[in-house]
């Protein structure tokens, strides 16, 4: 029997393969904390708590109206993929904090 990281890893893992949900494509689409709220709905059984700007009514209800250890599980993977986000995006920030550093080292040796 699976543990309860090894079951939300899998979901996870099925959110980027089978459903095509990169981290890149969470961070271009999804606004901050969109995926939280996302995993409280599912974990609360409860549609209405899922933010307007979702369009995917048919994937809300799936997730939604399953069991609770599916919906647990569910919850776990959305909450990854807020964490896979925002370390994806630390970094592009560091990314740009080096171009930066590096273009003012570059003009400090111009003088």
């Amino acid at each position: 029997m699976k543990t309860g990281i090894e079951l939300i890893a899998q979901e996870r893992a099925e959110q980027i393969e089978k459903h095509g949900r990169t981290i890149h494509e969470d961070y271009v689409y999804n606004r901050p904390s969109q995926l939280v709220a996302a995993a409280d709905a599912v974990l609360k059984g409860d549609i209405t708590l899922f933010d307007p700007s979702w369009t995917n009514i048919e994937m809300l209800h799936y997730m939604v109206y399953k069991p609770k250890k599916d919906r647990l599980i569910i919850s776990g993977a959305l909450l990854q993929a807020q964490k896979d986000m925002l370390l994806y995006w630390a970094d592009k920030t560091q990314d740009d904090i080096d171009k930066i550093s590096a273009e003012i080292d570059r003009l400090n040796t111009e003088k």
